[in-house]
């Protein structure tokens, strides 16, 4: 995947959920993070730096999780750990926390390289995962329950 397909997000949202997965929603607020009263990244002075882009640390963290997926005899116990079953993910389960939805703004060879793996991993191993509805893809920012 090229280093240019960072997603955008420009909405957060704070969900109260039926189900792990997000699949089922009992409500929704988006909050929009483009406030137009508020100075854009191309607005900040050259002094200042920009957040659009992730510091190396930010980078190597991300990169380190990428790359437990190179040796897939290490990787995959962790893939089947106990509760990491497609049902854990849609029992009920009430809850609240605050995500980014991200297939919306999901870049179109991200989309395709998802897609191809989806795909991959049923053609190996028919039957034996899940998948959750795309429109469920989300980046948790923060649970928001009383006991997290």
């Amino acid at each position: 995947i090229s280093t240019n397909n960072g997603i955008k997000v420009d909405i957060l949202s704070i969900v109260e959920y039926q189900q792990r997965g997000l699949e089922k929603l009992s409500k929704r607020i988006d909050v929009p993070l483009d406030d137009p009263t508020t100075k854009s990244c191309n607005d900040v002075d050259e002094d200042s730096s920009s957040n659009s882009t992730p510091s190396e640390e930010e980078q190597s963290r991300v990169n380190s999780v990428i790359s437990e997926w190179n040796d897939v005899q290490a990787y995959l116990p962790k893939v089947n750990a106990p509760g990491s079953r497609i049902e854990s993910y849609r029992q009920d389960f009430c809850g609240r926390t605050c995500v980014a939805f991200i297939i919306s703004t999901m870049p179109a060879p991200l989309r395709d390289v998802l897609s191809e793996f989806r795909h991959a991993v049923d053609e190996e191993f028919p039957g034996r995962y899940g998948w959750l509805d795309e429109t469920s893809l989300h980046c948790t920012l923060r649970s928001l329950d009383e006991y997290a």
